[in-house]
């Protein structure tokens, strides 16, 4: 058993070593940029036109006609 927790010791050593090397490569990292800001771009979308929805609401709810506007 002693052994065993060893050797499982030694590969999670090396596989964190691995992820270390791997986030510090310039070219991942800005891979990983890139997909966070096509990401946060497509949130934001989303965002707007929700808020332009809601806000055709708001004004069909405040003006006496019935709600044909939306």
């Amino acid at each position: 058993m002693a052994k065993k927790k060893k050797t499982v010791k030694k590969v999670a050593k090396k596989k964190t070593e691995e992820a270390k090397k791997v986030r510090l490569d310039p070219d991942y990292v800005l891979a990983q940029l890139k997909e966070d800001r096509d990401t946060m771009c497509k949130q934001a979308k989303r965002m707007t036109a929700l808020e332009e929805r809601l806000n055709k609401l708001i004004t069909a709810l405040q003006t006496p006609k019935t709600l044909k506007g939306i």
